[in-house]
């Protein structure tokens, strides 16, 4: 018997071969920004394991990223342990829904080739698709063993520590699955120890992500009536989920994602946690800080871990062709609906990331590696804008706002949000009175006059016609790249070309 005993294995392979295909032309061409390479910078730079989540306040993030990203670069000592993690862990995802789940061969295909699975979290290498991963281990796990509630307890203990949002979304899958294990089984140890376990892990994991006072993670800290009044549209949660080159009403995504949950109607107690999910991630883009498209996926896999678990009833539903069959196979067509936009909005974001500069770090970076000495001093303003480059060329360099040296920034206030070209260019002096030495990195040509640039985060930079002439004076413009047109990383770099007495 040949291994390709049918059409549909043949398709799999292929489509497991093409996403393959697709994942390393993607990842060639990928530049990689702060937000990815800022947690691996983290993982390299606490001491140990345990110090991790002292690194971790105010990240607003759990520790089980950190944790795999410093394992894997313990062991292999480079920054390609980030990507290679990130395929690991997409990688496993594609494994899962196209050899494990009981979906129809057209879903799991959208599913793979969706913006998440493909871009999102697999290209993009963040926090997020390691714990969609582990979701689905939950789904496989209780839907074919719903008494081995400890291991599926175990995978949920796992995807709570991986982000935020995932951390709510267990949440509900975890009182979900002991209401569903309780029925059958009763309150057993087993159900006691892995409550707990799961439990530790909630625990943990907001001990970790709860922001202090001297945090600029959270956007908004203030729940106000109007806030909770609004939670009810639920779209104001999910601003990208379906925007694809056009923007659809708050209430139009209400609709929508309302309809979805018609395919879950055999089971009403599914419905009714799912509603709840959506008015957790309504509730916290409102009130904490604003759900973008990578936030809201985790949301998508929550869908697709019930509807996982709600295969065979949705199926038998849709057998009997009757009122109730109707309204599922409306549920049905509203998702494929949306599992279709999403394969939309892959192809821009996945194009996009091939055909343009997302980041100038790869260029810059590149350049960093033939330019400069083991000697050279870097320093960066804005301070953050650098910390994609660091994945080319790993170097501590000078943070301004913060008078040390790193490879990361703090986001709190010990970055101090207002600086200026003379403190910047006094700060420079005192680093390295040496000639050609000193290369200042800004994301925008310093012009000679008087202006106040703002940043992400609050951040102020003033620059006086005095002091740009004076810096002009001893710092010449040797090099830049400016291509990118998404975010502020942008790089012009001026040399340092001789001692000013």
């Amino acid at each position: 018997m040949t291994v390709f005993n049918n059409k549909k294995s043949l398709l799999v392979f292929l489509s497991v071969l093409a996403w393959l295909i697709l994942f390393g032309v993607g990842l060639s061409k990928h530049e990689f920004w702060r937000d990815e390479m800022r947690a691996l910078s983290i993982a390299i730079s606490a001491p140990t394991f345990a110090d991790l989540p002292f690194y971790l306040k105010n990240e607003g993030h759990p520790i089980l990223w950190y944790a795999v990203l410093k394992l894997a670069y313990n062991g292999f000592n480079a920054t390609w342990v980030l990507p290679l993690v990130s395929f690991v862990f997409s990688f496993g995802i594609v494994l899962m829904v196209m050899f494990r789940s009981p979906l129809p061969l057209g879903i799991k295909l959208l599913l793979i080739f969706g913006v998440y699975c493909l871009y999102e979290y697999g290209i993009n290498a963040r926090n997020y698709g390691i714990g969609a991963f582990f979701m689905l281990l939950y789904a496989d796990s209780f839907s074919r063993s719903p008494n081995k509630i400890v291991l599926a307890f175990f995978w949920l203990s796992l995807a709570a520590l991986t982000n935020i949002y995932a951390t709510m979304m267990v949440g509900l899958i975890g009182v979900y699955t002991f209401l569903e294990f309780k029925s059958t089984n009763g309150f057993t140890t087993a159900l006691k120890l892995s409550s707990m376990l799961l439990f530790a892990a909630i625990g943990f994991s907001f001990y970790t992500i709860i922001p202090d006072a001297n945090s600029l993670v959270a956007s908004k800290k203030v729940i106000d009536f109007v806030s909770i009044k609004e939670l009810w549209v639920i779209g104001y949660g999910f601003d990208d989920y379906l925007n694809y080159r056009m923007h659809f009403s708050a209430y139009v995504l209400s609709l929508v994602l309302v309809g979805g949950l018609l395919v879950f109607l055999p089971n009403l107690k599914v419905v009714l946690f799912i509603i709840f999910a959506l008015l957790m991630m309504v509730f916290f883009s409102l009130c904490i800080k604003g759900n973008l498209s990578h936030h809201q996926g985790i949301y998508f896999y929550t869908v697709v871990v019930f509807a996982w678990l709600q295969y065979d009833t949705i199926q038998a539903t849709l057998a009997r062709k009757n009122m109730l069959s109707l309204l599922v196979l409306i549920g049905v067509v509203i998702n494929v609906f949306i599992l279709g936009v999403q394969v939309l909005k892959g192809y821009d974001k996945y194009s996009d990331d091939i055909a343009s500069y997302r980041s100038e770090s790869k260029r810059f970076g590149i350049w960093c590696q033939q330019n400069l000495s083991d000697s050279a001093v870097l320093i960066a303003e804005p301070d953050f804008t650098i910390e994609g480059v660091m994945y080319y060329h790993y170097r501590p360099y000078f943070i301004p706002r913060e008078n040390r040296w790193g490879t990361f920034v703090h986001f709190t206030k010990a970055n101090q949000a207002y600086l200026n070209l003379e403190t910047l260019m006094f700060k420079a002096k005192q680093l390295s009175p040496s000639k050609e030495k000193v290369f200042v990195v800004f994301d925008k040509k310093i012009q000679v006059l008087d202006t106040i640039y703002s940043y992400s985060y609050g951040k102020k930079f003033e620059v006086s016609k005095s002091a740009s002439k004076a810096f002009y004076e001893q710092y010449q413009l040797i090099d830049s790249f400016n291509q990118n047109q998404h975010n502020e990383e942008n790089y012009y770099i001026y040399r340092k070309n001789k001692v000013v007495h």
